[in-house]
């Protein structure tokens, strides 16, 4: 199966905001750039966050997404009627290919 790592954006309003582990981030300050930052819950970093940073991205759970030949295995084993098997692999490929786009 094909891994991908997915992010969320996490947009900073208020302190509830801030990460809730320790870590670098890729945040997107008012300044208007990208640059990785790190957090570690130190009085410091909440004020720096809480000034410069407008958004982070925050690392979702990796999914493991099946690859088109793994659909087609399971389309095999689980249909004989060709229509049936056609139909199934066309939903199939689109969900995993719709779950790809809302992701990003």
């Amino acid at each position: 199966m094909k891994t991908d790592e997915y992010y969320v954006k996490v947009e900073i309003e208020s302190e509830a905001d801030l990460p809730e582990r320790k870590g670098l981030y890729l945040v997107y300050s008012k300044s208007k750039n990208y640059s990785r930052w790190g957090f570690d819950f130190s009085e410091q970093d909440i004020i720096t966050w809480m000034t410069y940073a407008n958004w982070y991205l925050l690392p979702v759970e990796q999914i493991e997404l099946p690859s088109d030949e793994e659909i087609e295995k399971q389309a095999d084993l689980k249909f004989d009627n060709w229509s049936n098997k056609a139909f199934w692999l066309g939903g199939a490929k689109w969900a995993v290919k719709w779950i790809k786009d809302k992701m990003k």
